[in-house]
């Protein structure tokens, strides 16, 4: 299992279908991962942002995004608006790959744990082909398999009150992204064996993608002004076409982000960000290095950094310091 695995509580993917199938309660779920008390009854306070800057290094303006709309749907649902009896949030997160999306869903997932939330996590590329999807949503009667609960259906069943990561969007099937854009329009999924509705009306979704991520990331770097960022970053992805073979193409189209609540660009970490996010790293790992010498380490590695991303960047620093 992946970071985003270990930290979520579990992920889905075909191979751990039979692990997700006997998954418990979230009261089992938190207390195999953690001995905090679980205020599962008790309304929320989004206070997100304070808790999450501490985790994710240089995207404020993207965890601020997050907690504004938290909020706004939460109190919209408080209201009985009828709008938000569908999905309590949805984002899209893009941008450069290894700046945070991933650490603030795992932020997200952490600290909602308190509250009573599961987590689960999706990659969308294992869902290239119609039986693929069966397996996430259920088999129809008379199919192999019907016998079975689909795995969101039945996570949902378990607990209403979930994260669900769906992971690099563009590797999805087109099947996929159409049962994706449903689910964010009506607000429930479907187990396919027995018809019955399943609503997310307390479920937050995260879909990523990296999608133009470089391009992205110059968007970030020369607009200041939030409104022409997203007018911007939404227009390079209905422009963006990903060509997935045998004459398949795939395309994040306008109707799609209409159904998001945001879409959330996180941008290009800096020196002294990198500087940061490596010193602790080695902390993490228990390599007592000083801040002056990971200071050096940034500055011989920062065009690797630029190149090909933070994850690249911190696994050349660790080289660097455990063959010393």
């Amino acid at each position: 299992m992946n970071l985003i695995g270990k930290a979520m509580g579990y992920s889905f993917s075909l191979e751990d279908e039979q692990k997700a199938m006997v998954q418990g309660s979230q009261s089992e779920a938190v207390s195999s991962t953690n001995h905090r008390e679980v205020k599962a009854d008790k309304p929320i306070v989004w206070n997100f942002a304070d808790y999450a800057k501490r985790w994710v290094v240089g995207q404020d303006h993207a965890i601020e995004t997050i907690q504004k709309v938290l909020i706004a749907n939460s109190k919209l649902a408080d209201l009985g608006n009828p709008k938000r009896q569908r999905i309590l949030a949805s984002f899209l997160f893009v941008g450069p790959t290894g700046v945070g999306k991933t650490e603030t869903a795992k932020a997200l997932a952490n600290w909602l744990e308190d509250y009573g939330y599961s987590s689960l996590r999706i990659d969308a590329n294992q869902f290239s082909d119609r039986e693929a999807l069966w397996t996430l949503l259920g088999s129809p009667k008379g199919y192999v398999g019907s016998d079975k609960p689909g795995l969101l259906p039945y996570a949902i069943s378990q607990n209403p009150k979930q994260i669900i990561l769906i992971d690099e969007i563009e590797k999805a099937d087109q099947g996929f992204y159409q049962f994706l854009l449903q689910m964010l329009d009506e607000g429930y999924v479907i187990e396919r064996s027995t018809g019955y509705r399943y609503y997310l009306q307390r479920a937050i979704v995260i879909i990523t993608s990296n999608l133009e991520n470089k391009r992205i990331a110059e968007i970030m770097e020369t607009l200041k002004d939030p409104i022409q960022i997203d007018i911007a970053v939404r227009k390079t992805l209905e422009d963006a076409v990903v060509w997935l073979g045998g004459g398949r193409t795939f395309r994040i189209t306008p109707e799609f982000l209409s159904r998001v609540d945001a879409v959330v660009p996180f941008r290009s970490l800096g020196f002294e960000d990198l500087v940061q996010i490596a010193y602790w790293d080695l902390r993490d790992l228990g390599l007592n290095v000083s801040y002056e010498t990971v200071y050096e380490l940034t500055q011989k590695y920062y065009p690797i950094a630029r190149e090909y991303g933070v994850r690249y960047f911190l696994k050349k620093v660790q080289e660097d310091v455990l063959s010393r």
